[in-house]
């Protein structure tokens, strides 16, 4: 999560995906990173698949997983959205 959390801060968000698809352990905590990555970079529908696998992988989303898909929709002005 950590190494995907800092690919988001400088905008790398393809690159967090990448890490993230090659973690087969992935737990709640990196996919919310991935999530962030996504929402930083603007890229909303890429947030709206990471999140979507977690809940495929039958993670329960919390309250930073709904805050940052709420963020992606909002960077990407998709407000209908959120």
């Amino acid at each position: 999560a950590k190494a995907i959390s800092q690919l988001g801060k400088s905008q790398q968000w393809q690159q967090a995906l990448e890490l993230l698809q090659g973690d087969e352990h992935c737990d709640l905590v990196t996919f919310n990173a991935a999530i962030s990555a996504c929402a930083k970079a603007k890229q909303w529908q890429q947030a709206e698949v990471v999140f979507q696998a977690a809940k495929a992988a039958e993670l329960v989303p919390d309250i930073v997983s709904w805050n940052s898909l709420l963020n992606a929709y909002a960077s990407g002005g998709q407000w209908p959205l959120a």
